[in-house]
């Protein structure tokens, strides 16, 4: 199995502001913009991923549940998407949840966010999206865990993991 990744994010922005300019009103604007295209062949260089994680997950009131990255998920087709290395992570609250998620934590969490305990809060609709060309390490038992935390009602997440397998 081969695995080709494209990660494109585009950000733009309108500033505008009306200019009085000798007596007639005008208005002035300035774009603003922010692109990312970065392309990630097939392998475990950097710059490069051979394992990837999708899903769409529900939890129930108070549920938090610990993804382990070491082990025990399984990609698309059934087989085991054990990663040694982080390239890529993105988690969304759906757009309709009506608590916040709240995302890292684990005594044994990858160190995304530098360490463990280090915790984030996802509102409703809002998402993560977190790179790094050279990888977040995944320690097997240590530091191998995403954990997704719901408050007291129903939600819905969508993740995505795209690393390296050594």
């Amino acid at each position: 199995m081969a695995l080709t990744t494209t990660i494109q994010v585009n950000i733009e922005a309108q500033l505008s502001k009306a200019l009085d300019l000798l007596g007639t009103p005008t208005t002035h604007s300035i774009p603003l913009i922010v692109s990312l295209n970065k392309a990630l062949a097939n392998g475990t260089g950097v710059l490069m991923s051979d394992t990837v994680f999708a899903d769409r997950r529900p939890l129930t009131t108070g549920q938090s549940e610990d993804l382990d990255l070491a082990g025990t998920l399984l990609n698309s087709y059934g087989d085991a998407a054990i990663f040694a290395k982080v390239r890529l992570l993105y988690i969304k609250s759906a757009d309709d949840n009506t608590v916040d998620l709240t995302v890292f934590g684990d005594a044994a969490s990858v160190p995304f966010l530098n360490t463990a305990a280090t915790t984030s809060t996802i509102k409703p609709g809002g998402f993560i999206l977190l790179y790094n060309p050279t990888g977040f390490t995944v320690t097997p038992t240590t530091a191998d865990i995403v954990q997704v935390a719901n408050g007291a009602g129903n939600s819905t997440y969508d993740i995505l993991i795209i690393g390296t397998s050594v």
